[in-house]
């Protein structure tokens, strides 16, 4: 069999000391391959049966006549419609405490009622049983303004989840405003263990980003919420992002300051992860009323931002995962749904004010969904790839990262933005040891 090596393939940059490339990463696959030597037809062709056979396994090298598009397309298709997963992102409602500057979310203030309630329950009760794992979000507006629907909801998932087998995997995005110890216990009992709370660097720069509605220090509420889970014995288990978006405003030392504090309290302790995003035009109309100078055009802005955090002991998230399958959103898969607060169905839960092309059904008084094909089906279609992104090698990493809404609705398809970030990253496998070790020529 004649091979080739993968136009997947992303190569580490030639070290100081030696002027070879000896990482390969390949971005459809997630494999990292250290070589002993350079890659070239000479030293390849002197690899062992075994090592060849390891390299076709991890992507590395694929048959000459391999359309490679044609296999990461079907290798996503499977994903989207993989049969036993089950996404679902539930919305209490769309009022919010918070005004933020970048926010994109029109201002409502709907409530789920108990009606809708009962129909979300009668659908898990009639369809969990056929799946085996359940990724379960809570989104707003602010989640968690709504506790007790929040929790009624979670306990008699959880339970049937339990019952069915299936293994449940919930998370939340919440401004951490009302998420007190009391609450957050309820929510680690009932099988809520990932929370993602923003925090927008010091006390005045996060009152001026992100301010309450009534309280002009909701910095201080949000801090001493995050320091008394912090205050849980390590039985405890959950993962908190906290979040820290940079706009262009901020200045390096304040940051770094606050990176500081954040270490004070975090460092070592692996339940808490700083996730790093920088302000652009999420959209709305609330950031047409603020400073354009608050936007960052790359995300290069965190880079080093990422290493101090972690030179301080922080852990810190990877922004594209290059350690997964996939990186995408429940709009991406054919099992995704996000359930507003009124009972309706939609793909994406960040642009629900677009019911024409973003609601495709409702569940009805018996649990059954009731949905229109139509207009689920633009978000099923496969995507013919090509131009440019058929030859980039980090198409792989952006064909599901990237916003399914802009692609399917807006037909606006964007460059990876990350990719300033995912040399950092893979430098960080290679510091973990997660790498392949193939050939002995030297």
């Amino acid at each position: 069999m004649n091979y080739k090596l993968s136009k997947f393939n992303y190569y580490l940059p030639a070290s100081s000391e030696m002027e070879q490339r000896v990482y390969v990463f390949n971005t459809l696959t997630r494999n990292l391959v250290r070589f002993p030597g350079t890659i070239n037809t000479e030293e390849v062709s002197r690899l062992g049966q075994n090592d060849i056979d390891a390299l076709y396994s991890m992507g590395i090298f694929v048959d000459e006549k391999t359309d490679e598009i044609e296999v990461m397309s079907t290798y996503m298709d499977i994903k989207k419609y993989e049969q036993k997963r089950l996404y679902v992102t539930i919305i209490p409602t769309d009022a919010c405490n918070f005004r933020c500057i970048y926010c994109y979310q029109p201002e409502k203030a709907a409530i789920m009622t108990e009606g809708t309630l009962e129909k979300i329950l009668k659908w898990f009760e009639r369809n969990l049983r056929y799946y085996d794992e359940l990724s379960l979000g809570w989104f707003g507006g602010e989640p968690l303004l709504q506790p007790s629907i929040v929790l009624k909801l979670l306990s008699r998932i959880h339970d049937l989840c339990k019952i069915n087998r299936v293994a449940m995997i919930s998370s939340v995005t919440t401004n951490g405003y009302t998420i007190d110890i009391d609450l957050f216990k309820q929510l680690l009992t009932n099988g809520l263990l990932y929370y993602q709370i923003t925090v927008d660097g010091d006390e005045t720069t996060h009152n001026l980003q992100r301010p309450h509605k009534t309280n002009k220090d909701s910095y201080g509420r949000i801090m001493q919420n995050l320091s008394d889970m912090k205050k849980l014995p390590h039985r405890y288990r959950f993962e908190v992002g906290i979040r820290i978006n940079i706009s262009g405003s901020m200045k390096k030392g304040t940051i770094y300051g606050f990176i500081d504090k954040m270490a004070e309290l975090f460092a070592e302790d692996k339940r808490f992860v700083i996730i790093w995003q920088w302000v652009r035009d999420w959209g709305g109309v609330r950031i047409a009323h603020h400073d354009k100078g608050n936007l960052v055009q790359t995300s290069n802005v965190c880079a080093e931002y990422i290493e101090y955090a972690k030179s301080k002991g922080l852990s810190v998230a990877d922004i594209v995962s290059t350690m997964t399958g996939t990186d995408s959103c429940e709009a991406y898969y054919k099992n995704g749904y996000v359930f507003n607060h009124d009972g309706r169905v939609f793909k994406c839960a960040m642009c629900l004010g677009d019911e024409k092309n973003n609601c495709i059904g409702y569940i009805d008084d018996n649990g059954i969904m009731r949905v229109d094909s139509s207009k689920e089906l633009p978000w099923l279609t496969h995507d013919k790839i090509t131009g440019e992104c058929a030859e980039c090698v980090y198409l792989p990493l952006c064909y599901t990262s990237r916003c399914h809404y802009s692609m399917k609705v807006r037909k606006s398809l964007k460059c990876l933005e990350y990719k300033d970030l995912i040399l950092p990253q893979i430098e960080r496998m290679i510091e973990k040891h997660n790498y392949h070790v193939v050939g002995s020529f030297e």
